[in-house]
């Protein structure tokens, strides 16, 4: 009787499992059937595994820092109670460390896998704060000769700076 009831309470955990992340599964799989089919499937690894590294990442610090703080409490040396209302006991009932201990850890670890999920979807900021450009780059970016060799305006490539800097500077005289 054990056995069974053990595969069913199995099997109905797997089908919850399954119910949640069925639309994500679905999602990730026509992504990554599309990322195929236009030839991009860099950028998509690329963007996956980004959120999959800033998730386990954010989850593995918040896991740390709960789980740190959770322990160091549990060492307190007050008793751990439930104060429930006179009408009902009067009493205060106290519970077992073990207990404490093991729904503490169980549900600083559900926070961290929260954390986690929800610092995944930052992925795009961090990997825009990763491959910022500084201003000098966006400078030579903007003004190569080789944006003018493109234009066909090479010659002028280097009088064209000057110009916008008389331009500002006359600009500013005026005002």
């Amino acid at each position: 009787m054990n056995i069974t009831k053990f595969f069913s309470w199995t099997f109905l955990g797997i089908a919850f499992v399954v119910f949640i992340f069925f639309s994500g599964i679905v999602s990730l799989i026509t992504d990554w059937w599309w990322y195929q089919e236009v030839g991009f499937t860099e950028i998509f690894i690329k963007s996956l595994s980004a959120k999959i590294i800033v998730g386990a990442l954010a989850g593995f610090i918040a896991a740390a820092f709960l789980l740190t703080n959770f322990l160091f409490a549990i060492r307190s040396k007050i008793p751990w109670l439930i104060a429930i209302p006179e009408a009902l006991v009067g009493l205060s009932i106290s519970l077992d460390d073990k207990i404490v201990k093991k729904l503490g850890i169980v549900i600083s670890l559900v926070v961290a896998l929260f954390i986690g999920l929800i610092a995944s979807s930052s992925w795009q900021d961090v990997l825009k704060f990763l491959s910022a450009t500084q201003p000098r780059r966006v400078f030579l970016r903007v003004f190569s000769p080789h944006i003018f060799f493109r234009t066909g305006s090479y010659k002028n490539a280097y009088s064209f700076i000057p110009y916008c800097l008389r331009c500002h500077l006359h600009s500013t005289r005026q005002s």
